[in-house]
């Protein structure tokens, strides 16, 4: 008896095909996905950072006697503010637009004082405004009412301007 060597019909060369591209394209699905994620989470990172030395300048100003100054806070370029700037940040301009700076990067509004963001994979993310895939934060001071017998210093916060969803 005669043994043949038997390989893969079309068939199942077909079939194992379908199965890989099938894989193939949920995983390029998911990194693209991950890659959004990491972006929001280094944007967030950045914001939480500029926050924090928005705290520091706040105090730097409260121990030095100068609340007159608190004020002066949110006309300034936050990324001064930090020992090193990321390395997206490209600088400042007069009137940031979508196309002003390229997506994933930072800059500062001279024209508003905002601090823009440009968002580079935007397939989970919503912006107000159609076509607008700019995230835009402020410095805001708030001055409180004060109570009886005691004065309320004013908060100062690092906020967004305009509300946008970035989908999990």
């Amino acid at each position: 008896m005669k043994k043949t060597a038997r390989g893969f019909t079309l068939f199942e060369l077909a079939i194992v095909a379908i199965i890989t591209s099938i894989l193939l394209a949920t995983l390029f699905s998911r990194v693209l996905f991950y890659q959004e994620q990491a972006e929001k989470a280094a944007m967030e990172q950045v914001a939480s950072g500029l926050q924090s030395a928005l705290t520091l300048q706040y105090g730097r100003l409260l121990t030095h006697g100068a609340t007159n100054k608190l004020g002066a806070l949110a006309t300034e370029n936050p990324m001064q503010w930090l020992t090193k700037p990321p390395r997206n940040y490209v600088g400042e301009f007069y009137g940031v637009a979508a196309q002003t700076i390229a997506p994933g990067n930072w800059a500062f509004d001279l024209q508003s004082r905002h601090l823009v963001y440009a968002v580079a994979h935007t397939e989970n993310f919503t912006p107000k405004t159609q076509h607008d895939y700019l995230i835009r934060y402020q410095i805001k001071v708030e001055q409180h009412s004060a109570t009886q017998n005691t004065s309320s210093l004013p908060s100062i916060t690092l906020s967004v301007v305009e509300p946008y969803q970035w989908f999990d």
